[in-house]
């Protein structure tokens, strides 16, 4: 009896020393301190979109075809004397380089040859229009010398039917008018040629042009020129090569 009193008495000391220190803890604890919630948005990081190119580099195997692809041949016949040093498989070329060129002396010669008939033709205009000026006032000049030859033959034949000029005197005259009259005719016939004169050098003029202009053109075809940047597939020519 005295254990089991002693065990029942150490139990309740420790329930009531337990309900005392609950009771000092509930007594004691503070209020809480109410906080007013405030919606805040989430933060963002904004950052400004900048347009711009990049280089991936993507390690892979397989056989690069292009898309679109040119064939360059030479449209004129000539031997090669000049491939651009770039020009070979795989390498890359850029716009306006000069790939391929034959041999341009021949060509140069007949540009220069074209050019000398097309001065020599508006040369031989020039002349002309000069002469058209000439004919015109020797035409001029003719006139009058028949207008005054034709005054004289008429004085002597009046002198000469007064029997006041001999039959030499009045054949002399009539000579006289007769070659001014001639002279004049001359002129006349000149001017009238010269339409068809200017026709002819006009017509020289314009086939010399053409002349120069084909010439000019076979020079520029003497060369063959990137027209856009590219990468040679395959070149089948060679420095001195006729083509």
């Amino acid at each position: 009896m005295p254990s089991f009193l002693f065990r029942l008495m150490r139990v309740l000391a420790v329930v009531l020393f337990a309900a005392g220190v609950a009771l000092w803890l509930f007594v004691s604890k503070e209020k809480p301190q109410k906080k007013e919630m405030v919606n805040t948005p989430p933060k963002v990081l904004c950052v400004p979109a900048v347009s711009g190119s990049a280089d991936m580099i993507v390690e892979a195997f397989g056989t690069v075809m292009p898309r679109n692809s040119v064939k360059l041949a030479m449209e004129i016949a000539g031997r090669i004397d000049y491939v651009h040093p770039d020009f070979r498989e795989g390498a890359s070329i850029h716009k306006d380089e000069i790939l391929l060129r034959i041999d341009q002396r021949t060509l140069v010669l007949n540009k220069r040859n074209a050019r000398v008939l097309v001065d020599q033709a508006r040369a031989d205009i020039r002349l002309l229009e000069q002469e058209i000026s000439n004919l015109k006032a020797d035409a001029g000049l003719a006139r009058s010398n028949l207008q005054l030859a034709a005054k004289e033959l008429e004085r002597v034949r009046a002198l000469a039917e007064n029997q006041f000029a001999s039959k030499t005197s009045l054949d002399k005259v009539e000579q006289q008018y007769l070659s001014a009259k001639n002279q004049l005719q001359k002129i006349t016939n000149a001017q009238e040629l010269v339409p068809s004169r200017m026709a002819l050098k006009k017509s020289a003029l314009a086939s010399a042009q053409a002349a120069l202009a084909t010439a000019s053109l076979m020079l520029e075809k003497s060369e063959i020129k990137a027209g856009f940047y590219g990468f040679v597939v395959a070149k089948q020519v060679q420095v001195g090569e006729i083509c």
